[in-house]
Order: structure tokens, then C-alpha cells, then sequence
């Protein structure tokens, strides 16, 4: 007795009706059977595209995985490359340097400051008469 009713439950839970009373039959239609068919193949389907893509997202996962441990070994090499620079840095600052040199602007290979060439080239006889001619 209580699997006609429980059967009578699962009937109706899945689309075919429920039973009115023990001794009645579900209502079994080929509409019915197609529907249910149909619907069965929807979620088959659904099921394959989530099972698609679940793959995918563990393909993406663990590449993504080993993309983060290569980013890690290069930012580890980077570190102790940047460390190794400083410490050079920090060796050669520590050294005793030469005395002051002068810049450019101070002075340059042919003697005197920029000016003051500057002050020679303007006063070459062919620049003066280039000045007048423009003047």
C-alpha cells in the first residue's frame, strides 16, 4: 500500500499528475512521456555544460597556478638581483671618490663657459656682418 502511494508522489513530482485515489492509474500519455523525455534531455544537456564547464574552469585554475609560481620565481630573482645592485651600490659608495670635477656648464674641452663661447662665436667677423645684413 505505501508504495502505491509513494509511487503515486514520484508520478506526480515529475510531471505525471497526481493519483486521486490508490486504485486509479496514473495518467500515462505518449504527451507525457515525450514531455518528460524532453525535459530529461534538458537537463542532460544542462548537466554536459556544466560538467564543460567545470573542466574549464580547472584547466584555467591550474594554469593560472602555475602562471602564480613562474610570476613568484621572477619576482624572487628580481629581489635578490635589485638586493646584489644595492649592496654594489652601497660597496662603491663607501670607497674613497677623486675631488671635484666640474660639469659642462662650468666648463668644457676648449676652456672657458659656455657664455663666454658663445661671447666668441658672435664676435667672428662673419657673424657680425651676418647680424648687420639681418639687422
Amino acid at each position: 500500500m505505501k508504495f502505491k502511494s509513494a509511487w503515486g508522489a514520484i508520478l506526480g513530482a515529475i510531471g505525471f499528475g497526481s493519483v486521486s485515489s490508490e486504485e486509479e492509474p496514473p495518467q500515462v500519455t505518449e504527451e507525457r512521456l515525450e514531455q518528460l523525455n524532453s525535459s530529461l534531455e534538458a537537463a542532460n544537456s544542462t548537466i554536459a555544460e556544466r560538467d564543460a564547464s567545470i573542466a574549464q574552469l580547472q584547466a584555467d585554475l591550474t594554469q593560472a597556478k602555475a602562471d602564480n609560481a613562474e610570476a613568484t620565481a621572477t619576482v624572487a630573482t628580481l629581489t635578490e638581483e635589485r638586493d646584489n645592485a644595492l649592496a654594489e651600490v652601497k660597496r662603491l659608495g663607501e670607497q674613497p671618490g677623486e675631488g671635484h670635477t666640474a660639469s659642462k656648464k662650468e666648463t668644457n674641452s676648449e676652456g672657458g663657459t659656455p657664455d663666454e663661447q658663445a661671447q666668441i662665436i658672435d664676435n667672428l667677423p662673419h657673424n657680425k656682418a651676418a647680424d648687420e645684413i639681418i639687422l
